[in-house]
């Protein structure tokens, strides 16, 4: 996508960029300015677009290490969440009576949306985006400022830590064992539905999960400012080191 956001900033005329990888299930977009947006801006996009301007009813399931800037965007609209762990339990929750739910996304740039294909499509993520900039007459990135205006600013990132491969046994008990804090941030939660989640005060948060086939763990944070988010990074990755 990068070439695509040189293209898009340097012609200045297209309203924003549309990506897919070689199967279309995953999506990439770029802001008219050329600023790549997240997966999870997107995934909240999605959801403020079916409920708001389409007035679908349901809830939405997202993945453990999706943004809550899902959640807050639900809050906003009466909309229930529903928080699950991976493809095969999203579309049980997508499909299931219980939930009725009408969408459900993961961090990893997927979304699948009740009554369309039992599976993620990249294809209809981009239709449903440029759908929103049409009948908002608002770029992607003026349409998330709006809405930070009304649920608070999220910042989120995704880094992997190398470790030893021998230590990875006590991390994971260090980890599985639970935390009272993340350097500064106390923990308030802890969930071990997939990996290990640590929810903080003010609706940030951290999660651990180890990668099966590398000597790494893949870091999830989430926080309401730059400045918090810096701290965090620096955080986990100390708190996995050994010693």
């Amino acid at each position: 996508m990068a070439d695509v956001s040189e293209f898009v900033s340097q012609w200045q005329g297209p309203q924003m960029g549309l990506g897919l990888d070689g199967d279309a299930d995953r999506f990439g977009i770029v802001d008219k300015d050329g600023t790549w947006l997240t997966p999870n801006q997107i995934l909240a996009l999605a959801l403020y677009h079916l409920k708001k301007k389409r007035g679908w009813t349901g809830a939405v399931v997202r993945t453990v290490p999706t943004s809550h800037q899902v959640d807050a965007v639900a809050a906003m609209l009466g909309v229930k969440v529903h928080e699950n762990t991976r493809r095969l339990q999203i579309h049980r929750g997508i499909d299931g009576e219980a939930s009725q739910s009408s969408s459900a996304g993961k961090n990893q740039a997927a979304l699948s949306v009740k009554g369309h294909v039992p599976e993620k499509d990249g294809i209809l993520a981009c239709l449903l985006m440029a759908e929103l900039v049409a009948t908002e007459r608002k770029s992607l990135g003026q349409i998330l400022s709006d809405l930070a205006k009304q649920i608070g600013e999220f910042h989120t990132e995704r880094i992997n830590i190398p470790i030893q491969p021998a230590s990875k046994d006590a991390i994971m008990a260090k980890l599985g064992a639970g935390l009272q804090s993340i350097g500064k941030f106390k923990v308030e939660k802890f969930v071990t539905t997939d990996g290990f989640k640590f929810l903080l005060p003010n609706n940030e948060w951290v999660a651990f999960r180890a990668s099966g086939t590398e000597p790494l763990f893949r870091c999830y944070i989430e926080a309401k400012s730059v400045a918090n988010l810096k701290k965090l990074r620096v955080a986990c990755r100390d708190l996995l080191q050994p010693g």
